[in-house]
């Protein structure tokens, strides 16, 4: 009798206990309260502006007392995904929905052309019909990655020179510079060469372990030296250098990324844009207590990145997710307990996050099917069987409805209408004329001339 009693109130602490979990999203903490309160009024005041139109007709004259219609088009801010494996894949519903989900939400694709072999000129045929899917599309690229951690697999001997190696690397950036140099804006030059003297520091097959006599981009001479290529055969693109940790203060390889990106800027380096990676691999509900995770402390690790006075990008984000790589089923659960809805609301005050910090202008998600691209089991927008992810819905809602400006007005006795709104590109709306486009970006001052025809 003793023993079922003492079952039966287990069970009921049990069942207790979890019905007062608390909803986790990251921001239940005092801290990331604050945070999310200042990044909402931050949003209102970097992401939005006060916008001056004069309607003229192609005569240069003013269209007085007229209606007009100004809808959001695209967010100056790039809100992007990563296209890699979906426009390949065989006709089917789980590629029609991929991408119909990204021309829902997105307004950027990352184009991927990975450099496995040297000899290689040709490269992937891929990149090029992703390209055109793009433009096909409205969307805006970016190309991942020029340079990355080479596979010893795909070389054919180990006993390069460094002369060599330094002519097989012109050839890569002069193939990336004849093919996509004005076709694609933004170029992942160097990627992942601090992180991964972690993740393979153990692995004798590691390339720099194999093939000694490659230039080893951590060392800021040779990190010049390729940026310096890179804008001979690239000079329309803008330069990227991209590197892995997660933004925290605590973070040790972080740090280390930060001084880094540093060393390669005083140095001379060529750079355009500092792009940090966002993965929250691994972490579920167990976890809430883990600082990196909350709101705030992510905050605080990304406002370090000010200080570098460049563009930042976080140009590979995944939300918390379980480890796909592992096969054990209880492995691989064993830390896992957040729902769908609670996935979906952590990402979403991510988004709000990003989206408030002015330094930062884009935000770019890594796997959009789970599992389509890294180890991320539940880092999609859509499962493998098509089935879309809470943060689907939640996505589009906050980019499409929360975060969109839909203008009607009538202009005055001078031709101008003003109204407040999300920078970005415009359609314009006037009865009697075709539409017209507009950007209202936030290095606009004054009044925007739209010139409308019949």
């Amino acid at each position: 009798m003793k023993l079922f009693i003492t079952i039966v109130s287990l069970l009921i602490s049990i069942g207790i206990s979890k019905a007062q979990a608390p909803f986790y999203d990251g921001a239940a903490d005092p801290a990331s309260k604050a945070v999310m309160a200042k990044a909402e009024q931050d949003i209102e005041k970097y992401r939005k502006g006060d916008f001056t139109l004069m309607l003229v007709d192609t005569n240069g004259k003013p269209l007085k007392d007229t209606k007009i219609n100004a809808e959001l088009d695209k967010h100056q801010f790039n809100f992007g995904t990563n296209l890699f494996r979906l426009s390949s894949l065989p006709n089917s519903p789980l590629k029609r929905t991929a991408l119909q989900t990204i021309k829902d939400i997105f307004n950027q694709v990352v184009v991927c052309d990975y450099w496995f072999n040297p000899r290689d000129k040709m490269g992937d045929k891929q990149p090029f019909k992703d390209v055109e899917w793009a433009k096909a599309n409205n969307m805006r690229t970016r190309l991942h990655c020029i340079l990355y951690e080479l596979r010893s697999e795909t070389f054919p001997h180990r006993n390069y020179t460094t002369e060599e190696c330094w002519e097989m690397i012109e050839e890569r950036l002069k193939y990336i510079g004849k093919h996509f140099n004005g076709v694609i804006p933004e170029f992942d030059v160097i990627n992942e060469v601090i992180s991964k003297f972690v993740w393979n520091k153990n692995s004798p097959d590691a390339f720099w372990k194999l093939f000694p006599n490659f230039p080893e981009f951590k060392d800021p001479k040779n990190a010049v030296k390729v940026y310096k290529l890179a804008r001979k055969y690239i000079p329309d693109g803008k330069l990227v250098c991209l590197e892995n940790p997660m933004p925290s203060i605590d973070s040790k390889l972080y740090l280390e990324v930060i001084d880094y990106w540093k060393k390669l800027l005083a140095n001379g380096a060529d750079i355009d844009i500092i792009a940090t990676q966002c993965h929250f691999f691994d972490k579920g509900k167990p976890y809430p207590e883990s600082k990196e995770f909350t709101m705030a402390s992510i905050s605080e690790g990304l406002d370090l990145l000010q200080d570098l006075g460049k563009p930042i990008a976080i140009t590979e984000f995944t939300g918390p997710s379980r480890n796909g790589e592992l096969t054990d089923p209880v492995q691989r659960d064993k830390h896992w307990t957040l729902t769908d809805e609670e996935n979906a609301a952590w990402q979403i005050n991510f988004y709000k996050l990003a989206f408030s910090k002015p330094y930062i202008f884009e935000l770019v998600r890594w796997n959009h099917v789970d599992g389509g691209c890294g180890r991320a089991a539940d880092g999609g927008i859509i499962t493998p069987s098509g089935v879309k992810h809470q943060i689907y819905y939640e996505l589009k809602k906050l980019i499409k409805e929360t975060w969109h400006t839909n203008f009607n007005g009538k202009s005055n006795s001078k031709g101008e209408v003003s109204f407040r709104g999300f920078y970005g590109d415009y359609k314009i709306s006037v009865p009697g004329y075709q539409m017209a486009n507009a950007q209202l970006y936030d290095i606009d001052k004054g009044i925007i001339k739209v010139i409308l025809s019949k």
